[in-house]
């Protein structure tokens, strides 16, 4: 990958291979926001694959699975459909045969450990460029075990690429969900939601990070979803991540609205009376026959609402 293709006197921009960031100083860095591709959801078009574990040194040995794959034809050109090959190597790719290590798309591992694993690899690498005070903001989403072989896209089987061709990425590959087997000796079953947000929190928490907060993505505008047995999706999850025990927080910064009765015959209480809540807060209540109300607003919840929006760009996730 390259070094850094943008610069100015405020921004410079990296694109390359986030576990070989030495531009970046330790404890360099207050604040990492950052989406990372989900588990098994879809492979994105260009070079994504990188060489996972084993042997740096190694003269590796791909192995490479045989099957069915879809040539991806762009369906804004001349309105022609998606096109499917007989057979080929399928674009996930496979295990070193001489000392393990994987090549592949990180969010594409064969299973949810390894996806884990990668995760808490690249935590790491922000580990050591985050201050002691910064803060990591990770959103990530969930996915559900199929055991049906190939899954051509999410939000659609084959037939919706020349449907709704418009609405679907240019190399955006079909992902192989495996079988009910592979899916057993994951502990998974057809149709299990993979928790991998859970999996993720939990092994970064034994790897040394502060879970501080898991806040919730609420979006009014979700993906449709063709099911008939369970809720729509319509949430992700944010892991608020920490270094430190004591980090920077302005809450000032970030207090919502108050939501208060203005009928001068109500009253009401932060807390108990006299507690720090009333202290930092205040207290609503009638002094002299006036309604008196806190100033500030309130502490920022952990359910943040705001949709996401279109981009006429060639990325199905923005």
């Amino acid at each position: 990958m390259s070094e850094a293709f943008y610069q100015d006197s405020h921004v410079t921009i990296f694109n390359k291979d986030c576990r070989n960031m030495s531009e970046l100083g330790d404890n360099s860095i207050h604040c990492v926001v950052t989406s990372p591709p989900y588990w098994d959801l879809r492979k994105y078009e260009g070079e994504q694959e990188l060489i996972w574990d084993g042997d740096k040194d190694c003269e590796h040995q791909w192995q490479m699975k045989e099957g069915k794959y879809l040539n991806m034809v762009n369906a804004g050109e001349a309105n022609r459909p998606w096109q499917e090959q007989a057979s080929g190597k399928l674009p996930d790719s496979g295990f070193c045969s001489l000392c393990g290590a994987w090549k592949g798309a990180f969010g594409l591992e064969p299973t949810p450990e390894l996806y884990v694993q990668h995760t808490i690899e690249a935590l790491r690498v922000i580990r050591r460029v985050l201050r002691k005070d910064g803060v990591v903001f990770w959103d990530i989403g969930d996915s559900y075990a199929a055991g049906k072989g190939t899954c051509f896209n999410p939000g659609g089987g084959k037939g919706s690429f020349s449907t709704h061709g418009d609405r679907k990425d240019a190399g955006v590959y079909p992902l192989d969900r495996g079988n009910v087997s592979m899916l057993k000796a994951q502990g998974l079953k057809p149709k299990d939601l993979c928790l991998i947000p859970f999996h993720v929190a939990i092994a970064a928490q034994r790897d040394g990070w502060w879970i501080r907060s898991v806040i919730i993505w609420s979006k009014p505008n979700p993906m449709p979803e063709s099911v008939t047995d369970r809720p729509t999706n319509s949430y992700e999850f944010i892991l608020m991540l920490t270094k430190a025990k004591k980090y920077y927080w302005d809450a000032d910064a970030v207090r919502e609205p108050l939501i208060m009765p203005e009928d001068d015959k109500s009253s009401h209480t932060f807390g108990a009376p006299g507690g720090k809540a009333e202290a930092i807060y205040g207290e609503k209540h009638l002094v002299s026959g006036k309604l008196w109300k806190p100033s500030g607003g309130r502490n920022l919840r952990d359910v943040w609402t705001f949709p996401t929006e279109p981009y006429p760009e060639a990325h199905f996730a923005t």
